[in-house]
């Protein structure tokens, strides 16, 4: 790893802000902050010495996450075809980013995927796709957070003080 250098220097005639140079073996990088356009200049003392960066950063998923990603696409084409749903962008590579997302957060998600389309069905929908089932597992994952939440909460009225048991007691016992 190089040295990295922070500066903040400001020139309001050419209205650019330096904000960062890095120099590591002989490459020196340099970027200026334009009001409108980010513009970064490059000089390099050796071409070999840093690689293009696209941006771009690609997943790696482990193989039970890739089984789970097949699992699904097989899943959804299966049940969509039972249902009458047409299943676009359904193949295994379209479930990896979902998968990635929510392995071990959302539970069941081949469940999940049912459950998925019977709300498409419910609603109307004629289509279902992986990013509908993204989409879906977001959502679940929300809804379990806050129903943890909500059960840490009982809990904690539950065995708390005598003020919290009665509270317990008034919103939760007497209810039913």
């Amino acid at each position: 790893m190089g040295e990295r250098i922070n500066q903040g220097l400001y020139s309001p005639a050419a209205e650019c802000h330096l904000f960062y140079a890095l120099k590591q073996s002989g490459v020196l990088d340099i970027g200026f902050r334009v009001p409108i356009i980010p513009i970064v200049l490059r000089s390099l003392f050796h071409t070999s010495a840093l690689p293009y960066y696209s941006g771009i950063m690609p997943i790696e998923l482990s193989s039970a996450e890739l089984s789970l990603a097949e699992k699904l696409s097989e899943h959804a084409k299966d049940a969509c075809a039972l249902v009458g749903l047409k299943c676009e962008k359904c193949e295994p590579k379209h479930f990896y980013l979902t998968v990635h997302r929510y392995y071990g957060r959302v539970q069941g998600m081949t469940a999940e995927v049912d459950r998925c389309i019977d709300w498409c069905l419910s609603k109307g929908k004629t289509t279902f796709s992986a990013l509908r089932f993204g989409n879906w597992c977001a959502k679940k994952a929300q809804w379990d957070k806050e129903e943890q939440i909500q059960k840490a909460e009982k809990e904690k009225l539950r065995t708390g003080t005598a003020y919290q048991k009665a509270d317990y007691e008034r919103r939760f016992t007497m209810q039913r």
